[in-house]
């Protein structure tokens, strides 16, 4: 494991254990004894850094500049499910999304958290991806793109494209399943 930077073999920094704060015994115990479903990152409105963990249906922030705090911003009473094998988290400017393809997915956009209306805003899927104004979303072997209206907090992500017009936001890979997404920030490097 290591790095090549300015030419150079070096070894990356090693793993440093943190000590993480709950504000409750029933978040740590449920941090701690449930199924690991998948993480990612979150930056809320005004800088605020989080690593954020799906575990056993729920949704938890770990404030990594204060005191490694893990708040769980679950929805109340509507957590997802808690024996899915897997759950993506991406962050469309101010909204996280987590889903696992199974339920509506869990929106949160720094303060509150809901439900997606998969009618017209963030449907069920799996991997995703953002990039350029738009929240990419694979369903199986095929993905779509959505557009993100507004730049506030109250913003709602949308998706407006449709596969049945001339150039619509669905595509599809033949290749099998999608099993992960990435946005290419620079596709022309020359």
């Amino acid at each position: 494991n290591s790095t090549f930077r300015g030419g150079y073999v070096r070894p990356r920094p090693g793993f440093i254990r943190r000590t993480l704060t709950f504000s409750s015994d029933f978040d740590s115990s449920n941090f701690r004894t449930q199924l690991f479903q998948g993480a990612g990152t979150y930056r809320d409105s005004d800088g605020t850094t989080y690593v954020v963990a799906s575990i056993g249906g729920r949704v938890f922030t770990i404030n990594i500049l204060n005191a490694f705090g893990v708040t769980d911003i679950s929805i109340p009473g509507d957590i997802n499910d808690v024996d899915a094998p897997e759950a993506w988290v991406q962050q469309a400017e101010n909204w996280l999304v987590v889903q696992n393809s199974i339920r509506a997915p869990f929106l949160h956009n720094g303060s509150t958290s809901r439900r997606s209306n998969v009618e017209n805003e963030v449907p069920v899927g799996g991997p995703m991806a953002y990039g350029r104004g738009r929240l990419w979303v694979s369903h199986g072997s095929e993905y779509e793109g959505g557009d993100l209206v507004g730049v506030e907090t109250d913003s709602v992500i949308k998706f407006t494209e449709n596969d049945y017009i001339a150039e619509g936001g669905a595509f599809f890979v033949e290749s099998g399943p999608i099993t992960g997404m990435a946005f290419a920030t620079n596709l022309d490097t020359a």
